[in-house]
């Protein structure tokens, strides 16, 4: 654990050489160790050169039922083009096999990996070692150079900020069975929401938005304070209606409550991320907002085992 201010450091150089922004905020890594069930001496592989870090990887798989895994590398840019990135691929490659024992014997086993797409060496070694591209997401962004759109609630909904101490277990559930419709979704952990989306130094609970009907939250609408590679831009981490909400504007103006509220505040753009095959229509929604994509990440995935598929692939009947 000694060691998160060291690896940050490195990881922020190479983002910095590579796409000239930073990859995290101080103490970002050192939470992200902390996470539930996370092993930090059997999940992470790094290579020195005398005391100068040179490569770092790590991998998680902590969120059962343990059918997929995601890796990351970093090679310095110095010691880039000798080998050292495939060495880094295949201590993933061979780490995440341990999933083949915890997943359901009968379930399809992945390992999972990404990069910016300008990042063209990095993803050439993907496809070289056997990797397959499945799915591209954007980064939107929007620009504002005048307030926002007034939102425009559907009857019967009312809108508050969260309610910590009160909100956390409803919201999750929410979250949880409105992405059920999102490509590659797996029932979510409570405790790793906790960790990384309630206890996000960047979240901002004042614009944390619940959509109620009545009782029952029929949407919601997250936000940070900003992204460590932009610290000028708002950003929304978390939109999600349910579906017997959809298709009557609710997610528009969840979308334009946090677009008037970051004016309001002295934000001049606003980002999110973003399926490009979203299944429920994400996409065309930020784009009817105003919002539009600013640049591309591409995941990749390796198959570790054939088998029955408990990710979401399509939308069943509405």
């Amino acid at each position: 654990m000694e060691d998160a201010a060291l690896v940050e450091a490195f990881l922020n150089l190479c983002n910095y050489h590579d796409l000239g922004e930073a990859w995290s905020e101080a103490g970002e890594l050192q939470r992200a160790w902390q996470a539930p069930n996370f092993s930090v001496a059997e999940s992470t592989y790094a290579l020195f050169a005398d005391d100068q870090l040179v490569a770092y990887a790590e991998l998680w798989d902590i969120d059962p039922p343990y059918v997929r895994a995601y890796g990351n590398l970093a090679v310095h840019p110095a010691w880039r083009g000798r080998g050292i990135e495939a060495r880094l691929l295949a201590w993933l490659i061979e780490t995440s096999k341990r999933n083949l024992a915890r997943a359901p014997q009968t379930a399809r086993v992945m390992l999972r990996v990404g990069a910016d797409s300008r990042l063209r060496e990095l993803l050439a070694l993907y496809e070289q070692h056997g990797f397959r591209h499945i799915r591209s997401y954007y980064q939107m962004r929007l620009d504002m150079d005048a307030p926002p759109p007034e939102p425009s609630l559907p009857e019967g909904i009312a809108l508050r900020t969260f309610r910590k101490g009160q909100d956390e277990r409803a919201t999750f559930e929410a979250i949880d069975e409105a992405f059920r419709d999102h490509f590659g979704h797996i029932g979510g952990q409570f405790a790793l929401f906790e960790h990384y989306v309630l206890n996000d130094p960047l979240a901002d609970h004042s614009m944390w938005y619940l959509a109620l009907a009545g009782e029952q939250i029929a949407g919601v609408c997250l936000c940070l304070k900003y992204i460590a590679e932009d610290p000028e831009m708002g950003w929304v981490e978390e939109l999600a209606v349910r579906r017997p909400y959809r298709k009557r504007g609710l997610g528009m103006a969840l979308l334009q409550t946090a677009f008037g509220e970051f004016y309001r505040r002295g934000y001049r753009r606003v980002g999110l991320a973003v399926d490009s095959q979203n299944l429920t229509g994400a996409l065309r929604l930020y784009e009817r907002a105003g919002m539009r994509p600013e640049r591309t990440w591409l995941r990749y995935e390796f198959v570790l085992r054939e088998g029955e598929e408990l990710s979401t692939r399509a939308l069943t009947g509405e």
